[in-house]
C-alpha cells in the first residue's frame, strides 16, 4: 500500500513537472515590493485581456496564469509564487493596465497575545 502511495506521489509530481515544462513561461519580467502593509506583485504582460488571465491565491500560493483566445505570439504562462503566511491571502486584489498586471495581498495585523488572568479557587 506505501509503494503505491508513493509510486502515485511521484507520477503526480513527475506530471506536474512536465506540464509546467512544456505549457509555462517563466521568462516574463516580473518584481516583488512589500509594503508596511502589503506584498505587491507586479507582472508584464502586454496584449493580454483580463479575461485571458486567471490568478488564484490559496494554501499559501499565489498562481497566474494566461491564455491567449486568438492566435498570436502570445503564448499561454503559468506561475506560482510561495506567499508567507503573515498575509491574507482571502482579500488579493489584481488589476490589469497597460499590460502590466499588479497582484496585492495584503498583510494580515499583527496578533497581540491576549493575556489571561488565573483565577485561583
Amino acid at each position: 500500500m506505501a509503494r503505491w502511495v508513493l509510486f502515485k506521489f511521484h507520477m503526480r509530481n513527475l506530471t506536474d513537472y512536465v506540464w509546467d515544462e512544456l505549457f509555462s513561461s517563466s521568462d516574463l519580467p516580473y518584481s516583488w515590493n512589500e509594503k508596511d502593509n502589503s506584498l505587491n506583485l507586479e507582472l508584464d504582460i502586454p496584449g493580454f485581456s483580463k479575461e485571458e488571465v486567471e490568478v488564484k491565491s490559496k494554501l499559501g500560493l499565489v498562481s497566474i496564469a494566461g491564455n491567449p483566445k486568438e492566435q498570436s505570439r502570445r503564448k499561454k504562462f503559468k506561475l506560482s509564487f510561495r506567499i508567507p503566511n503573515t498575509v491574507d491571502s482571502d482579500l488579493t486584489v489584481a488589476e490589469l493596465a497597460n499590460g502590466v498586471l499588479r497582484v496585492t495581498i495584503p498583510k494580515k495585523e499583527a496578533e497581540v497575545p491576549k493575556e489571561i488572568v488565573v483565577k485561583v479557587s
